[in-house]
């Protein structure tokens, strides 16, 4: 078939119309396509932005949160000795020098050790456990049972618990004083607002040191003498003389130190 001038121009009208239409038909399911991924896009970051928001939102609360915190171990960290008078012996023996100066107590020989790591104990009392098949055999209505669990409560509690780690060092030494002195001594190391203990304390009746004799009465003692000064030791007055022996243990921590709950320059950017 044979076209003529006008159908041959109709016909590339149409081809070109058909072109135009199919270009811009596929440049329409592209945009379409780029749209849905535009919009899956636009979705997940208005999901993350509400997410940060929410966590901006929080961060007053937080700061408040963490500041409170930080009072708190602050606080407790007073409880303990400081390390700046532990850090070394010389330090520690002026630390601890003005409790035994100022009740009297005249120390005759010096042990100190260094700072060491320790887990400090709980302490709690631990009911005496008898009978313990009897009162199974016995406990019809497990009231013995549930009595025996109340009392053990604290106990179990505090056995079960993780220790805690401290920094201990240890003043100890031999002394003479009066049984006042003493106790004045035990009580400032009990009403202290630091964390010092008393770990051991053995007393006894100041030997006098006396001129040799020849005689063998000046050199034994009888049986008699040595049973009054058992029974003496039990009720003496507190102006008696004593020989004293104390080991004390000394707890610090490191201080809390404060959060920093702002970004310096170069870490805002």
């Amino acid at each position: 078939m044979k076209l003529n001038y006008r159908d041959k121009v109709i016909l590339g009208v149409f081809l070109a119309i058909v072109i135009v239409v199919a270009g811009y038909l596929a440049l329409i399911k592209g945009k379409t396509a780029d749209i849905k991924t535009h919009k899956s896009t636009l979705s997940t970051k208005q999901s993350e932005e509400s997410k940060v928001k929410a966590q901006i939102a929080r961060i007053p609360g937080l700061k408040e949160d963490i500041t409170t915190s930080a009072k708190e171990a602050n606080d407790i960290t007073k409880n303990f000795v400081k390390m700046a008078n532990v850090q070394n012996t010389p330090t520690l023996d002026q630390y601890m020098q003005h409790y035994a100066d100022k009740n009297g107590i005249r120390l005759d020989s010096l042990e100190l050790t260094g700072m060491t790591d320790t887990e400090l104990a709980y302490y709690y009392i631990e009911p005496l456990e008898v009978g313990e098949d009897l009162r199974t055999v016995s406990d019809l209505s497990g009231k013995l049972q549930a009595n025996y669990d109340e009392e053990n409560a604290e106990k179990n509690q505090l056995e079960n618990r993780e220790k805690e780690t401290l920094i201990q060092t240890q003043y100890a030494f031999t002394a003479h004083g009066t049984k006042e002195h003493l106790w004045n001594f035990m009580s400032d190391i009990e009403n202290c607002k630091e964390a010092i203990i008393i770990n051991e304390l053995h007393f006894a009746l100041r030997e006098e040191e006396e001129e040799e004799e020849d005689t063998e009465e000046a050199t034994v003692a009888s049986d008699e003498e040595e049973e009054e000064k058992q029974l003496y030791i039990t009720n003496f007055e507190d102006d008696t003389e004593l020989d004293i022996q104390v080991v004390i243990s000394l707890y610090s921590v490191y201080d809390a130190q404060a959060p920093a709950l702002e970004l310096s320059t170069e870490e805002a950017e």
